[in-house]
This record gives C-alpha cells, structure tokens and sequence, in this order.
C-alpha cells in the first residue's frame, strides 16, 4: 500500500469556547467548552480524548448539543499530542497527571458549580479511569463506556500472549502524530511477518513511540516504567459511582467486566452495569449489522436521532449522583441479542447455573470438519491428540477487525482441513441454549517450545454450518513434558443459542495476526525461520479437557 495519508482535522465548533489549558510541565492542551441556556453555574461533564474532538468519528459536537440540552456544561478535550494539543503523542503514560490538572482546570471556571462527570468510551473511557486515580476532590462520578482500566491485561496482552492486530493498527492510525490517518488491521501488510513491517507498509520508516513502549513483554516494557500508576489496580482503587456500560462483542468486554467486578468489591459507591448485545463499533447502531460502520458517511440527523438512546441512561446517572435524583433500582440491566432487556441486582443472574462439557472423540478433532465432541460426560479413558506449531504458518485470525466483530462475520469453513486447527463440537440444542456468565476453557496440554501459547474460540455453528465466532482468548504457558493445565478466559458472554444451534470449541497455538505467534525458542518477536513446536492436548479421564459455560435456565414454552 501507499504510505497512509493524516486526515484533516475537523474545523472548530463555533458553538464552543476554545481555550488551551496549562498543564503542569507547561504543554497546552485545546479544550472546547459548551454552555447550556442560563446563567449556571453549571453541574459539568468533561470528556478528553485523542480522536480529534472537533471531528465526526466520537459525535462530540452531537454529544455536546445533547448534555447541554440536558442541563449541563460540556468540556471536550484532545489529549496531548493529539489534535490541536501540544506535547508528544504517547498513549496511557500522561493521562493521570493531565487529567488531574485538566480537572483542577474546569472545576476553577466560575461556570462550574464544583461537581465534575466524566463521560467517554474505547481510550476516552480509560483517561477516566486515570483520572479518577489522581484522587481530584472535584471528580464526582464517571462512565467508561467499552473499554477497560488494565492496559496490560486487555489493550495490549491477553493472559500473557501480545495482541498483535488490534494495538498495531491503532498504533498506526492513532499515534503517530497528532492527526489520525483511518487505519485498520485490514490496511496492513500482515505477509511482512514482523510489527515493524506491517507498520512500515503503512508509514513508511517513520517511527511511533506508541509501539515502541509495546513492542517487548510486560516484565521489560518501559511503558510500566513510565505510568505513574498501576492500571490494573485501577478499579480496585475506584471510591466515586461509576456506571460501567459495554457489550458482549466488544473488544474490551473481558476487561470491562473484570473492572466492574473489582470496583464493586473494593468501592461503597453505587456502581451500576449496563450490557447490550452489541460490539465496539455498532454500540447502539444496530444489532445485527449488514456490514462495517463508516462514521465518516453517517447522516447529521441519524446521529442526532442516535443521542436519545446513546445518552439517557448517562444522563441519568449524572441526576442521581449529581443532582439527587433517585438513583435506577436495579444495579445490572443486559440482554442478548434482540431480547427484552433483563433487570436484577447481580450478574450472573441469580437462577444461572454452571454447565461442564468435557471434550470427546480427540481421534476426530484434527480429521473431521466438525471435530471432536463437547460432552457432559467425558471419555472414560484418557486420550491425546498431536499436533505440530509452525510460527512461520499460524492459524489465520479471520475476524481480523475485532473492533466490528459482528459486521459480516466471516466463514470458518475457510480453516477446515488444517492439521493444526482443533475443533470439538457440542450436538444440537433441540430447544437452544442461554448462555449468561463467566465462560472458561481448561486445556490440558504440554509443548516443546520454551515459550508456548494455546487459543481458544467459541462459535455458534447453525443447521447450515455458518458460524459466527461469540468469544475467543489466549494464555501463554511455558514448556512440559506432563500436561500442563491451562485455563483460557473467555470472559463473560450472554447469548440465545437458537434452536438448532450448536457451539463449537476451536484451539490451536496461533491466530494471526490477532496475537503475535510465538517461536518455538521463547520470547514474543516473530522469526519466520524459528523452529515447530510439538503440542499435545489431553482429553478424557478426570483431568482432561473441558468447556465451562454458565447458562439460564430454558425458557417455559408459551402456550398456544
């Protein structure tokens, strides 16, 4: 491809004040503030983000229109090195002090009454989070909207294994300059084999600090070195009310229910859930989209159209907490698919229960299109299956745009024959299944490679055989010559198995370019000439193999 062109920064909103805010080492940041009719002051939201806050991908203007409407003064913010911001473009690693000083900013105008929100979703829902560590007296709630507070365990890793596709190209689009250049993984040239290559096929040699601070393993990356907090204790440490919205096929929904778990624990404020069946790019759109979402090509009035139910329950919240309104009675609202929306005070719902099934038949889980079985009751005698890893032929991700993983999702059938490809599948559901919960993957395995990984994708296979991926996860394990349990995170997933259906459970030792393979010889960097690895996957007997869900009960059949 041709180097990747900066797209134009999107004029100032005349409805907005424009001011540059100092921070403390002296870099400005351009900040638009909006005031709703009357004299105030004002209960205030702030948002600070680095998609360029004039521009139409994050619907500020919009946004702005809406909350003022509602009452409240707006402040939207690019963040540093971002937009029309001074200072270098490095993600995570400023967003604690700015938004301290960003806070102590707004909270000082005499159009604020002294109460701050904040509001934002994907890297603007996570400057709140970092906000909210700086301990601010002025911040007094939040919403982090798809998205999670643990950059190491979700943005950039998963259980240890390098996220590859999704970082890489955000690196790319996002922080190279203070512009965005409308990248995605699909842009790149994953056959270069190596993160610096498929960056170059879009940059050319130029250089992203971003990447740099990913590029090694957690343990060394100077990223951690940099940040002045531990995002993973962010939740853990959160004492104001958050209201935590996400979907089941967002990228971040793994983190963002690990955050609100922790919160909840730790904090006394009130910390409500909102879950829709939606991924990063359709929340709210649509759920069951045709295709990908251009935010470019979006009608003015459908976005207008679209605040309604993008924001009220924000809002909401912000009444409550800020205003004294009555908060909502019911702590977690979800659904599935296009189901009614379910209410209660816990998730998993209180009538969810766990299922087990074990993985039969591995004779069959390399050989048939299907594969093995998923079983509630396992072989009684334990069996293995071998396959060979070849870093330098990894398994294809397929779904390679994880942020639209529900626009057209792509066909498994594409993988069917290869010898280093997993499968087992459950039978069909005579009257579906309700998957509501936590969902794991406990592999018992060993490699001879010194620094190995195992994926895991759950799929929903129609009568047809189409599929449509619902969850998927890595962990990374060292070598053994004895299986090795491994236990892969799915995350949490609510979804209606339809009649019919069954669920099918694929492994392997690579899915790329969604996570960096790993060479037989240890370490995350790429090496096309590294050596195969052996693998081997115990099933059967009391330590093999097995998928937990936890599901609903079937719903009572309606009478006629």
């Amino acid at each position: 491809m041709s180097p990747a062109r900066p797209l134009s920064l999107g004029q100032p909103d005349p409805r907005a004040d424009q001011a540059m805010v100092g921070m403390r080492d002296g870099a400005r940041l351009a900040t638009d503030v909006y005031l709703p009719a009357g004299r105030g002051p004002f209960p205030t939201v702030l948002t600070r983000l680095p998609y360029d806050k004039s521009g139409r991908d994050c619907f500020i203007p919009w946004v702005a229109a809406y909350m003022t409407g509602r009452g409240y003064a707006f402040v939207a913010q690019d963040t540093r090195g971002k937009g029309r911001s001074e200072g270098e473009p490095i993600a995570f690693v400023d967003e604690l002090a700015d938004g301290y000083d960003s806070l102590d900013w707004v909270a000082g105008r005499s159009w604020c009454d002294g109460g701050v929100a904040m509001w934002g979703e994907s890297y603007f829902g996570f400057t709140q989070w970092a906000a909210a560590a700086s301990g601010h007296p002025a911040l007094r709630a939040i919403v982090p909207r798809n998205t999670t507070a643990d950059v190491a365990g979700d943005w950039l890793y998963r259980q240890g294994v390098p996220r590859l596709a999704f970082p890489l190209a955000w690196a790319a689009d996002t922080w190279m300059d203070n512009r965005m250049y409308g990248i995605v993984p699909a842009d790149l040239d994953w056959g270069e084999g190596d993160p610096a290559g498929a960056l170059g096929s879009a940059h050319g040699e130029r250089r992203c600090a971003s990447l740099e601070l990913w590029r090694r393993s957690p343990a060394e990356a100077p990223l951690w070195d940099r940040m002045p907090f531990r995002a993973e204790r962010l939740a853990a440490a959160l004492r104001i009310p958050a209201l935590h919205v996400g979907g089941w096929f967002d990228i971040f929904r793994r983190g963002q229910m690990a955050a609100w778990r922790s919160a909840r624990r730790s904090s006394r404020a009130p910390q409500p859930l909102i879950m829709d069946a939606v991924d990063h790019a359709h929340a709210g759109w649509s759920l069951e989209p045709s295709g990908p979402i251009d935010l470019h090509s979006i009608a003015s009035a459908e976005i207008e159209a679209f605040m309604p139910a993008y924001l009220d329950p924000t809002l909401d919240f912000y009444d409550a907490v800020l205003g004294g309104a009555e908060p909502p009675a019911a702590s977690v609202r979800w659904r599935a698919g296009g189901g009614e929306w379910q209410s209660g005070p816990t998730w998993p719902p209180a009538d969810a229960e766990p299922l087990r099934l074990d993985l039969v038949d591995a004779g069959n889980a390399l050989r048939h299109p299907d594969g093995g079985g998923l079983s509630p009751r396992p072989d009684p005698t334990p069996t293995a299956v071998d396959w060979t890893h070849d870093p330098s032929r990894p398994v294809p991700s397929l779904y390679l745009d994880e942020l639209q993983a529900l626009a057209a999702p792509p066909d498994d059938r594409q993988l069917d024959g290869r010898p280093d490809l997993l499968r087992f599948s459950s039978d069909p559901f005579p009257t579906g299944l309700r998957i509501a919960g936590p969902v794991r993957v406990r592999v018992a395995t060993t490699a001879t490679a010194t620094s190995a990984a195992t994926t895991a994708k759950l799929v929903d296979v129609g009568p047809d055989r189409t599929t449509r991926r619902l969850s998927d996860g890595a962990a990374a394990h060292g070598a053994d010559t004895r299986p090795r349990p491994v236990v892969i995170d799915l995350g949490d997933l609510a979804h209606d198995l339809a009649p019919g259906h069954r669920l099918r459970l694929e492994l392997a030792a690579s899915s790329y370019p969604q996570f960096l393979p790993r060479a037989a010889g240890g370490g995350d960097a790429w090496a096309a000439d590294a050596r195969a690895a052996e693998r081997t996957l115990l099933v059967g007997g009391s330590n093999g193999s097995a998928l937990e869900l936890t599901v609903l009960p079937a719903r009572a059949e309606q009478p006629r």
